[in-house]
C-alpha cells in the first residue's frame, strides 16, 4: 500500500475537519462524510460525498435504487404479533376480573336458610 496526496482544491468541499466519519458504502466509488468539527472548532452536522474515482465533491446525490421485498418488514410483523398478544392477555384479564366480581356478588347476594 502507498499514499497519494490528492488535491481537493478544484472542487468546493466541506475543508479541513476533525471528529467526524467517514464512510465507503459496498461496491462504491463515493465517499461520505458525516458531522465533524472545523478548525474553529465549530461542530458541523451536514452530511457531504467525495467521488473517489474523480476526486470531485458532489453537490447532488441519490442513493442507489436497491430492490427491496414488497410487503411487510420482520421488524413490522414481530411489533404486530407483540401487540395482538398484549391486547388479548390484558382482553381476557379483564374478562376474568369480571366474570369473579359477578361469581362473588352472586355468592353474597344469595338467600340464606335462615330467610
Amino acid at each position: 500500500m502507498h499514499w497519494t496526496r490528492i488535491n481537493l482544491s478544484m472542487s468546493v468541499g466541506p475543508g479541513a475537519r476533525y471528529g467526524h466519519s467517514a464512510v465507503f458504502p459496498d461496491n462504491s466509488t463515493k465517499m461520505f462524510i458525516i458531522f465533524g468539527a472545523d478548525r474553529y472548532h465549530y461542530s458541523h452536522s451536514d452530511f457531504r460525498v467525495l467521488d473517489t474515482a474523480s476526486w470531485e465533491w458532489v453537490n447532488d446525490y441519490e442513493g442507489s435504487n436497491i430492490d427491496r421485498p414488497s410487503g411487510l418488514s420482520k421488524a413490522l410483523i414481530v411489533g404486530i404479533i407483540a401487540a395482538v398478544t398484549i391486547g388479548i392477555t390484558i382482553l381476557v384479564g379483564i374478562l376474568t376480573f369480571i366474570r369473579k366480581q359477578l361469581l362473588y356478588h352472586k355468592r353474597t347476594d344469595a338467600p340464606t336458610e335462615s330467610d
